[in-house]
């Protein structure tokens, strides 16, 4: 995963573009939450599904702007809902091509 060691500057980008969404979709508001990288993950770990349903809710929130899906941000996001997606129970065992596929 490319954002391994990155994650602090990712968390930056990806709240850059929602602040930017917000500005685009609500003119003349003004933001005043500070951003505030913190890393607590408390030895829990996300379900691949959650991660996935919490990147597709930040994408909700952040694709206010044009040229959102050509951002940093946004590439941050397909990738870390690929990986999610990859980690899935199942993912590894499924085949690989249609061809002789029987129905579940």
């Amino acid at each position: 995963m490319y954002w391994r060691g990155s994650e602090e500057r990712i968390a930056q980008l990806i709240h850059a573009e929602n602040v930017r969404s917000v500005s685009c979709r609500y003119p003349g508001r003004a933001l005043t939450e500070v951003y505030r990288y913190r890393l607590e993950s408390h030895g829990v770990r996300m379900a691949p599904i959650q991660v996935i349903r919490a990147a597709h809710c930040l994408e909700y929130q952040s694709c206010e702007c044009e040229g959102w899906q050509e951002t940093e941000a946004c590439a941050a996001l397909v990738g870390l809902v690929d990986a999610a997606v990859r980690a899935l129970p199942g993912y590894e065992q499924a085949a690989w091509e249609l061809l002789n596929v029987e129905a579940a």
